[in-house]
C-alpha cells in the first residue's frame, strides 16, 4: 500500500470515527433513571410464600432540550422473565416541529389582544421524554435494561440496578 493510500485510508477512518462522536454529541445529554419501590415489602405474596415482594416504579427520563437526533424518542423495557415493554410515538418529522415551533413564538410575539392577555396560540406537539413503568419484583438484585431508540436507531442503554431485601434468590425468577 503506497504513503498515498495510507493517508487516505487514515483520513477515512478518522473521518467515521469524527461523524460517530458528532451523532453521540448531538443526542440529548443523557437518561436519568430512577428506581423506587412505592410501599414496603410484603412477605409471601404470588404463591412463593417464603419470598417477600415489593413493588418497584422504574422512571426514564431524557435529559436535555430535543434535537434531531433524538426526536420522538422512544423506549423498550426488557424485564426479567424475558417480556418487553416499549413505548413508540407517532410524531411529524422533525423540520414540521421546528415550523410548528417557530410559528408558536411569532403568534406569541406579534399577536395582540384588546384586553393585553396572552394569545391563544396552536401550542407545538411536544412527544414524551419521560416514561414510567411498575412491576412486582421478588427479593433478590435486579438489573433491567432499558434501551431509548430514536427511528429505528438504538441511541443509548442503560440498565435500572436494585434490590428487594429477603431471600436472595428465589426459585423460578
Amino acid at each position: 500500500m503506497s504513503t498515498n493510500e495510507r493517508r487516505l485510508l487514515t483520513l477515512l477512518l478518522v473521518l467515521v470515527v469524527a461523524s460517530f462522536a458528532a451523532a453521540a454529541a448531538e443526542c440529548a445529554d443523557g437518561i436519568r433513571l430512577k428506581v423506587s419501590p412505592r410501599g414496603r415489602v410484603i412477605p409471601g405474596q404470588l404463591g412463593l410464600a417464603d419470598v417477600p415482594i415489593a413493588r418497584v416504579t422504574i422512571t426514564a427520563k431524557l435529559e436535555g432540550e430535543p434535537t434531531e437526533a433524538d426526536w420522538c424518542a422512544w423506549t423498550s423495557v426488557r424485564w426479567p422473565d424475558g417480556t418487553e415493554s416499549t413505548n413508540e410515538q407517532d410524531c411529524s418529522p422533525w423540520d414540521e416541529h421546528l415550523r410548528e415551533v417557530r410559528d408558536y413564538a411569532d403568534c406569541q410575539e406579534l399577536t395582540v389582544t384588546s384586553d393585553g392577555s396572552k394569545p391563544d396560540c396552536p401550542r407545538p406537539h411536544a412527544p414524551a421524554r419521560q416514561w414510567s413503568w411498575a412491576r412486582w419484583f421478588p427479593a433478590g438484585e435486579w438489573s433491567v435494561p432499558i434501551t431509548l431508540h430514536a427511528g429505528r436507531r438504538r441511541v443509548r442503554i442503560e440498565a435500572a440496578r436494585f434490590t428487594i431485601p429477603g431471600a436472595a434468590d428465589p426459585a423460578g425468577w
